[in-house]
């Protein structure tokens, strides 16, 4: 399983509520057209909520789950991937924003955990 992680920051101008109204209520429509127009698998998408330690760079995540290398390159080289980063501009900090790809492998679960 491949997968591309984006991290986000949010543009200055706008707050964390609008950021995240405007993922989850605009930006997604595009992400779920990605699903059939490119055959992405899965996508995920997470708001920072507090830091741990430290102050957190940024604000949002998306995982976008790939069978392969060659179909995520495919993806990102279509004229829908264009749309999407036009898009972002709406609500993303252009100079926060980091993709990378990973490959995802999982070391265990925990099955039965109470609250699982």
């Amino acid at each position: 399983m491949i997968k591309v992680v984006g991290l986000i920051k949010r543009r200055s101008d706008i707050s964390l509520e609008e950021f995240r109204r405007y993922w989850l209520e605009q930006h997604s429509k595009l992400e779920r057209a990605s699903l059939s127009a490119n055959r992405v698998q899965r996508i995920v998408v997470s708001f920072f909520e507090e830091s741990l330690k430290g102050v957190a760079p940024f604000d949002g995540m998306v995982e976008l789950y790939y069978s392969s290398r060659e179909e995520m390159l495919r993806a990102w080289s279509g004229d829908h991937d264009e749309v999407m980063r036009n898009d972002e501009a709406n609500f993303c900090s252009p100079d926060f924003r980091v993709f990378f790809v990973a490959d995802e492998v999982e070391i265990g679960r925990n099955i039965g955990v109470p609250g699982d």
